[in-house]
């Protein structure tokens, strides 16, 4: 049976996804959760979806700063210092 991933969550080059044998996401039709990189590589088994929230928060965390946010914290910063003046 084919299986479809239907996005919930990005943080970085990792995605939270529903699962579901349906290509529509309802979210009755869901068989389980789990993490994928971008390319589309499952990280996980098919697990619940408060497992594969807590991993996907240990994986942020291993990583680091989320890629992206590293200009967003630097334009925050420059954005005060200008208040300031």
């Amino acid at each position: 049976m084919q299986e479809y991933t239907h996005q919930l969550e990005l943080r970085g080059r990792f995605r939270l996804v529903a699962v579901t044998h349906e290509p529509v996401y309802a979210p009755g039709d869901v068989v389980g959760h789990a993490v994928i990189v971008d390319d589309g590589e499952r990280l996980t088994d098919l697990m619940s979806l408060a497992d594969a929230r807590r991993y996907l928060e240990e994986l942020v965390r291993e990583e680091g700063v989320e890629p992206g946010l590293e200009n967003e914290v630097n334009l925050r910063k420059k954005a005060s210092q200008r208040r300031r003046r």
